[in-house]
């Protein structure tokens, strides 16, 4: 188990994880980051707003940056007459 950091960066600025989560490996931080942007955007989007330019950077424990995740990259969207 690696202890893992979800550091939020979006339009309201930016939200450092002070505690992190204990996680398998990198893919489960990634997949957990998809997930947390997921939840993030659904909750923006139940208040008529969906703004995917943010991101969140997984920061594994030792400091080093495994990877930013771009809002955008965690859905798909179906544009109108698609």
């Amino acid at each position: 188990m690696q202890r893992y950091y979800f550091h939020v960066h979006d339009g309201d600025g930016g939200l450092l994880d002070p505690e992190g989560t204990n996680l398998l490996d990198d893919d489960a931080a990634l997949r957990t980051a998809i997930g947390f942007v997921r939840s993030l955007l659904c909750e923006d989007l139940s208040k008529g707003l969906l703004d995917l330019r943010g991101r969140i950077d997984v920061v594994r424990s030792t400091g080093e940056l495994l990877r930013s995740v771009p809002f955008v990259e965690c859905v798909h969207v179906v544009p109108d007459g698609a």
